[in-house]
C-alpha cells in the first residue's frame, strides 16, 4: 500500500514508484568473526552508496520535468569555500529545521 505524503500528496498525478532497500541481512551485518559476538560488515552500505544517490538524481529530474525546482543542499565542505553556498545551505536549514530533526 502506498502512502502519499509531502510532495506526493501535493501532486497526486506524480507517479509513486519509489522502493528503496537493499534486502540487507538481519541486523545489517554479514560477517561473523571468531571471538566477536556480533556480526560486522554493514550490508546497507550498498543502499547508501548507490541506491539513495540514484533516487535523489531521478527525483530531481522528475520534479524539474514537472516545473518544480527542488531544494538541494550543497555538500557541507563547499560552504567553507563559498559564502553563497553557505547562505544557500543556511536558508534550507532554516526552512526545514522543524521538519527534519537532524538539521
Amino acid at each position: 500500500m502506498a502512502v502519499r505524503t509531502g510532495i506526493a500528496k501535493a501532486f497526486p498525478n506524480l507517479p509513486l514508484r519509489m522502493i528503496a532497500g537493499g534486502h540487507d541481512h538481519n541486523g545489517d551485518a554479514a560477517v561473523s568473526l571468531e571471538g566477536l559476538d556480533q556480526k560486522v560488515g554493514a550490508t546497507s552500505t550498498i543502499t547508501v552508496a548507490f541506491i539513495v544517490p540514484a533516487l535523489l538524481v531521478q527525483t530531481c529530474e522528475n520534479l524539474l520535468a514537472l516545473g518544480i525546482k527542488p531544494d538541494v543542499y550543497y555538500n557541507g565542505h563547499l560552504a567553507y569555500e563559498d559564502q553563497s553556498i553557505k547562505s544557500h545551505n543556511d536558508a534550507l536549514v532554516e526552512k526545514y529545521f522543524y521538519r527534519m530533526r537532524n538539521l
